[in-house]
């Protein structure tokens, strides 16, 4: 059997899809982005459970949707006895270290060998990790950046008077300033994934699995806490040298409940049946071209920051979104 690849996956917090160059983005420099892009495999069509930090992050551990988790609302909890998939990795032999941002609100969580829940400096957090630390057998590398997460950062590497607003956007010399802030955060995030890679392939060699995504879309109107395509449609790279082929797109729709199902799948262990999320291996070695017929999403709201329910189905071209509370 082929020797099992190092797993790094880089999540990034409120990135919206169409705010980096590999998504069409003219004026977002993400040039780490693109070169994951040029190794591997972009997905056009992955989506996330929900479009909020704690029932998605969730969804993703658990590889069940919120509603079957129960996290619905933003800021609670799984219910008792939900299974997590990552201590699976262990048993085929995985270390696993996390650092950052994976769960919601940085908690630990089940699996992990190494926990470190700084919000800041992850490369170096993650070097440091790895000059005090003897890994033997494949190494599962999970990082969460922070950023684009509001509050954004004051620097601004983009003149606001240049920058392109969606086109829905109030331009106002504020919406000028707060957009360049936040195309800043992702500038800087994208420096952040550079770093990682650079490290893991240093310390671990060729056969690393890469996975970028992002939990949801930004902080702005249609995008988190909302069902419309830049809350809930996220950018997924994956690269793996030698593997999955260079330069290749597919529109195959998957969803945030399927990423570690397909890490366990090429892992070499066997993916629960009973979870809703479910291997997309075979479109990553070119295998097929479709995964998902249906993508489902649902939000709840918190309680607090946002009160409306909402539910969607996407079904080829089309999407349908049901408003529970229209009112508001």
């Amino acid at each position: 059997a082929a020797k099992p690849p190092h797993l790094v996956v880089f999540i990034s917090d409120d990135l919206g899809r169409l705010e980096t160059s590999v998504y069409g983005s003219k004026g977002a420099r993400t040039p780490m982005m693109a070169r994951l892009a040029q190794s591997g495999m972009t997905f056009d069509s992955a989506y996330v459970a929900s479009p909020s930090c704690c029932p998605n992050r969730y969804s993703l551990l658990t590889g069940l949707m919120p509603a079957r988790h129960r996290a619905h609302p933003n800021h609670s909890r799984v219910k008792p006895g939900a299974r997590f998939l990552l201590p699976m990795l262990k048993k085929k032999g995985y270390t696993i270290a996390s650092f950052g941002k994976i769960a919601h609100y940085r908690r630990k969580h089940p699996g992990c060998d190494f926990f470190s829940a700084k919000r800041l400096d992850l490369a170096k957090n993650v070097r440091q990790w790895f000059s005090s630390t003897r890994v033997s057998g494949p190494l599962c590398l999970l990082v969460g950046d922070r950023r684009p997460h509001v509050s954004w950062t004051k620097e601004m590497l983009y003149d606001p008077k240049k920058v392109t607003l969606p086109s829905y956007f109030i331009d106002t010399k504020e919406t000028r300033e707060h957009w360049a802030r936040y195309l800043t955060d992702i500038t800087r995030m994208d420096e952040e994934v550079a770093k990682i890679h650079k490290i893991a392939t240093e310390k671990l060699g060729e056969n690393v699995l890469f996975l970028f995504t992002s939990d949801h879309g930004g902080q702005w109107p249609f995008g988190k806490w909302n069902l419309y395509e830049s809350g809930t449609r996220v950018p997924l790279i994956i690269s793996w040298p030698g593997r999955i082929q260079a330069g290749s797109r597919t529109d195959a729709m998957v969803s945030w409940v399927d990423l570690i199902p397909t890490l366990l799948d090429i892992a070499g262990a066997k993916v629960p049946k009973t979870i809703d999320g479910r291997s997309f291996a075979s479109v990553l070695f070119g295998k097929k071209k479709m995964h998902r017929e249906k993508i489902f999403t649902t939000h709840t709201g918190d309680g607090i920051m946002n009160i409306f329910p909402m539910r969607s189905a996407r079904i080829g071209h089309f999407k349908y979104i049901h408003n529970l509370r229209p009112d508001a």
